[in-house]
């Protein structure tokens, strides 16, 4: 269960997302350490907020080791605390990490990892996506990060999204995959504006190749602005072809980057 407030919140089935999974920025899990918590986790859900009492959380589902408290007990810089809820978890204030772990479930954050019910609700328009996933998510105003992303590609437009609703399949290919990203507006006349803002984008970034080429978001072009968008009611909704699994880890970054 993941707190309400995040920016962006993604739930991935460990095995077939794997590759995007190691590289995502974890806050302070990363390495080994991140490998060896994937390797025993089925499934995994993360949440990314742009401030308050955490800036990340973690629940993950698998099999765990046991004698937890040998394993953290034993490490100077972990000690034992107590959540809101009065559940205790072993934190890291070297680290910024807390760390809840049975041999079940694991729950990681910066703040503390215990969430009060009910928890964030998923958008209904995320459930028919989801079939065939091995991640989906959604994010929140997306608009204001998204805006900053084309500015920094050379296209200045403001783009009016209130939500980004997205799921990624596996693609014939090891490592490779596709999307298909949802972006809702207000109204379809929005979503009429939004879809022209695409195209317009899509043929001024065809017109500055070299440009694009030299600025490290090559990956995020691909996803975004080579397809022809589509409409569904209020939203824009865009296909991707088969790309790369760091073009999808690039992207997820991306976003927590430019939404801060």
């Amino acid at each position: 269960m993941l707190a309400p407030g995040a920016d962006l919140y993604i739930g991935a089935d460990v095995e077939g997302a794997r590759p995007i999974l190691d590289g995502l920025s974890l806050g302070s899990l990363g390495g080994a350490e991140l490998s060896d918590f994937l390797d025993r986790s089925r499934s995994l859900s993360v949440a990314v907020y742009g401030g308050g009492p955490r800036r990340f959380l973690a629940a993950a589902f698998g099999k765990y080791p046991g004698g937890g408290g040998l394993f953290f007990g034993a490490r100077g810089d972990w000690e034992k605390a107590r959540s809101a809820s009065g559940i205790p978890y072993w934190r890291s204030e070297k680290r910024e990490l807390s760390v809840y772990l049975n041999s079940a479930r694991v729950f990681v954050s910066d703040g503390d990892p215990f969430v009060p019910p009910p928890g964030a609700e998923s958008p209904r328009e995320l459930v028919p996506l989801k079939e065939g996933a091995v991640l989906s998510g959604w994010m929140e105003n997306p608009g204001p990060p998204l805006s900053r992303i084309a500015a920094a590609l050379g296209v200045p437009v403001e783009i009016p999204a209130e939500r980004l609703i997205f799921a990624v399949y596996p693609a014939d290919g090891r490592g490779e995959y596709r999307a298909v990203l949802r972006l809702e507006t207000a109204n379809p006349s929005r979503a009429g504006a939004l879809a022209r803002l695409f195209t317009f984008a899509k043929a001024a970034l065809s017109e500055s190749g070299p440009a694009v080429q030299s600025s490290g978001v090559q990956s995020l072009v691909r996803i975004f602005f080579t397809e022809n968008p589509g409409l569904d009611g209020s939203a824009v909704v865009l296909k991707t072809g088969v790309l790369k699994s760091r073009d999808f880890a690039l992207l997820f970054n991306t976003l927590t980057v430019y939404s801060r």
